[in-house]
């Protein structure tokens, strides 16, 4: 093992830890996209004419269905929502190549970081009914747990700390005991971790910062804070999720991706060199996974399809979501880099002519998503893709592209 300086890549810091180049690339790649918050606004121009929305949709479907060739990508969906209500999806390749199955737009994969907005959302949604406060020690809840005082700058963090990565806590994804629980697992698996198990990974290390001095993405902020809402409600945090987020909203194709056994589920595919040494392809058969994903519980933890994800986008970021005003506390972020901010489970950032996006990227073994609401435009895009391979650890942001190429098609300039 070697101990290197923490380096920065774009927007969230990189590691203190590593153990070989591969461990590296994986971190690397797992910050980038499954953590990653760098959105890289594209200066956009005036907003279509309705009267040319249907060869925006048909040119939306080419340029998704040339991504998917000119990448190699088995799969891809894709949605939009429009600020006058319009929903269009998309779909192109296949979700399973073996058995030659169409990429339908029903398709569903896992969203991965992207799930962090549900759990974001339930803390807001119980902080308006006053069970619970962003900005008191979260020790008031959970204090008197055996582990808690363990945990690093145990006395002051707080539930908003937590949510916007401020709190100077350690990752447990970069821990180089958890790296070394997954590779000795058995091949071909991950192993389950219970909430309190990932966070013993990071347990009785030193503070990287003082609360609300610094940012550092921590996927075990987010599970400490699902134990909260868990110990306060004292219900199951996806149950909350459900009855508060999923079935009100009528998102019928999300739900929590906590088992093998998942309808509906498009196959995602590996590269062999995989640092999991997991199976090349996700899926035994179709909608049956060959690991557990329900590794990410708060900290993801969903599966969906890009028309769920963009609706939800839409009533997330436009206020319509939970009941109240809640965005002027979802929108409080601390500073990642300059022009970007971090605030509860959303990357905010804002470009030099003023333009701002809000949402998130996801990436698990095997599949990459991405959500991204456009204030200007009062606008969202989604895509979700069947394989990391490409993405991951390319010297290029390939999401971020993508991205770029898919707003252009939707918010270019209307012929005259």
């Amino acid at each position: 093992m070697q101990v290197i300086n923490r380096i920065k890549f774009s927007m969230v810091h990189f590691f203190e830890s590593i153990i070989k180049v591969k461990i590296i690339m994986m971190v690397f790649a797992r910050l980038l996209f499954f953590l990653v918050i760098s959105f890289g606004i594209i200066a956009l121009p005036a907003y279509r004419d309705k009267k040319n929305l249907s060869e925006v949709k048909n040119r939306f479907q080419k340029e998704v269905e040339l991504i998917v060739k000119e990448y190699r990508f088995p799969g891809m969906t894709a949605a939009y929502v429009l600020e006058d209500g319009t929903i269009n999806t998309f779909a192109a390749g296949f979700s399973d190549i073996e058995q030659k199955i169409p990429m339908s737009v029903n398709s569903r994969m896992l969203a991965a970081s992207i799930g962090k907005t549900f759990t974001g959302a339930v803390i807001l949604d119980l902080v308006r009914e006053g069970k619970l406060n962003l900005d008191v020690p979260v020790n008031q809840y959970i204090g008197s747990e055996n582990w808690f005082k363990q945990l690093a700058n145990n006395n002051e963090i707080t539930l908003r700390h937590l949510l916007t990565h401020s709190s100077g806590i350690e990752n447990h994804v970069e821990s180089p005991n958890f790296i070394k629980a997954i590779q000795t697992s058995k091949k071909g698996d991950l192993p389950y971790f219970k909430p309190i198990e990932l966070v013993s990974f990071i347990l009785n290390t030193p503070p990287l910062f003082k609360p609300g001095s610094g940012f550092h993405y921590s996927d075990t902020g987010y599970i400490i804070a699902g134990l909260v809402v868990e110990k306060i409600t004292g219900k199951n945090l996806f149950g909350e999720i459900k009855s508060r987020l999923l079935v009100p909203l009528n998102l019928k194709n999300t739900e929590p991706s906590d088992k093998k056994e998942l309808k509906g589920l498009a196959s995602g595919y590996l590269s062999p060199e995989n640092i999991f040494q997991l199976p090349v392809k996700t899926t035994i058969r179709p909608g049956l996974m060959s690991w557990n994903p329900g590794i990410e519980w708060a900290g993801g933890g969903f599966i969906s399809t890009s028309k769920d994800l963009a609706v939800w986008g839409s009533t997330l970021y436009e206020g319509r979501a939970l009941s109240g005003k809640y965005l002027k506390e979802l929108f409080q972020g601390v500073t990642a880099a300059p022009g970007t901010k971090y605030s509860i489970a959303t990357a905010i950032t804002e470009d030099n002519k003023g333009d701002i996006t809000y949402g998130h990227k996801g990436w698990i073994p095997g599949y990459c998503s991405s959500l991204l609401y456009y204030a200007k435009y009062k606008s969202v895009v989604a895509f979700q893709i069947n394989t990391d391979i490409g993405i991951i650890g390319s010297d290029k942001d390939v999401l971020s592209i993508i991205e770029t190429r898919l707003a252009k098609i939707l918010f270019e300039v209307t012929a005259n």
